[in-house]
């Protein structure tokens, strides 16, 4: 606990001037000032049926050639599919070692509502979402899909 007989010492002072116009709006002991108070945005939730279809342009379902890869920054696996037959038999092939990953799926190709959630029922412990493999597709040199990517691989 502090002694409030003592002084502050100063270890360095380059300036001649105060420093208190810097701490002045900082203030917040001052209750003369009212408060702004920030309004209120009126955000909808984003349901996953309003962002249907997704159609990423520059992926399809095909065979995908092992490598590795250094993806060191990459904490969580994760998968993409369709909602086609490739994807789906993929899909219920490698449920239990996904579910094992913790990987996240990312459904880059599909039409419905209905058919999302089929995929969803077939793996219900792994979250998985409607997403544009585009970007992805670019930046890993991929065209095609079911893959799983994770931080020393990308395989099919």
């Amino acid at each position: 606990m502090a002694n409030p007989d003592k002084q502050l010492t100063v270890v360095v002072d380059r300036s001649n001037s105060s420093a208190l116009k810097y701490y002045q709006s900082l203030n917040v002991q001052d209750n003369s000032k009212p408060i702004k108070k920030i309004p209120a945005l009126n955000i909808k939730p984003v349901n996953e049926a309003a962002m249907l279809p997704i159609i990423s342009d520059k992926l399809s379902p095909g065979k995908v050639e092992p490598r590795v890869i250094n993806a060191n920054g990459l904490i969580r696996p994760f998968f993409m599919i369709g909602d086609d037959d490739l994807s789906v038999a993929w899909l219920k092939e490698r449920v239990v070692a996904l579910e094992k990953l913790q990987a996240v799926g990312l459904v880059v190709n599909v039409k419905t509502n209905s058919s999302l959630n089929q995929l969803k029922k077939l793996a219900p412990n792994l979250m998985i979402l409607p997403v544009s493999g585009d970007d992805i597709a670019d930046r890993l040199a991929l065209s095609h899909y079911p893959v799983l990517i994770t931080a020393t691989a990308i395989e099919q």
